[in-house]
């Protein structure tokens, strides 16, 4: 599997924009992909730093990528140690966080939520774009929501707040996120940019979004 990511923080009425983690690395037997999008503050910048040293720290051996399962489950059982070491589980802390982020490894991802963040699945449905709410298990981190979830080409995840998420569900999306066409990162960054661009309100504040294509190894 590769992976595409695209990103839209548009600053608009409010001064909040967004805290986001964008991290892709490719090895010679496949990729691995982080992204992360919080509201923006002390407590998430602190959250968002814990994830990157985490990252930046995981050593990948070629046998991860041929068990990919094996790898994705022990990296969700410490994304969960990560995040319930004692700073982000008090409640001056995890009070404060507003998260979505996916780590995608193989044909394996890692979905994470916390707060008033969503994720929603990209799906095309008779050639047009579709999205749907996913809905994350509860994590045994208190507050958080975490699961492991196979995933397939051609589909793609849209990392947003809850208040954007309500209001482009009932957007017809066109020829935008069409996930079958995209086969490059410009080409997603500018889809979002057209996405939010024709979808954002105004009284909304800042329209922030993350994207992610689950594409093959030709991109198809």
């Amino acid at each position: 599997m590769e992976y595409f990511c695209g990103y839209y923080p548009k600053q608009r009425r409010k001064p909040d924009g967004a805290s986001l983690l964008v991290q892709h690395c490719e090895y010679r037997q496949g990729q691995v992909l982080l992204a992360c999008l919080c509201r923006p503050g002390k407590d998430a910048n602190e959250m968002l730093e814990l994830l990157f040293r985490w990252f930046r720290g995981l050593i990948i051996a070629p046998r991860d990528f041929r068990k990919a399962d094996k790898a994705m489950g022990k990296w969700k059982r410490q994304l969960e140690d990560l995040l319930s070491m004692e700073g982000c589980v008090s409640l001056e802390f995890s009070a404060g966080i507003h998260a979505a982020g996916i780590l995608c490894f193989g044909n394996r991802a890692i979905l994470f939520c916390r707060g008033e963040m969503e994720i929603l699945l990209i799906q095309e449905d008779i050639g047009r774009a579709k999205l749907r709410r996913v809905r994350v298990c509860p994590s045994r981190v208190s507050g958080w929501e975490m699961e492991l979830a196979s995933v397939q080409p051609n589909v793609g995840f849209l990392l947003t707040s809850q208040e954007f998420a309500t209001h482009i569900l009932d957007v017809k999306l066109n020829e935008c996120l069409k996930m079958r066409n995209i086969v490059s990162e410009e080409q997603l960054q500018k889809q979002l940019e057209e996405l939010v661009e024709v979808s954002a309100d105004d009284d909304m504040g800042a329209a922030c979004v993350i994207g992610v294509k689950i594409g093959g190894a030709n991109g198809d």
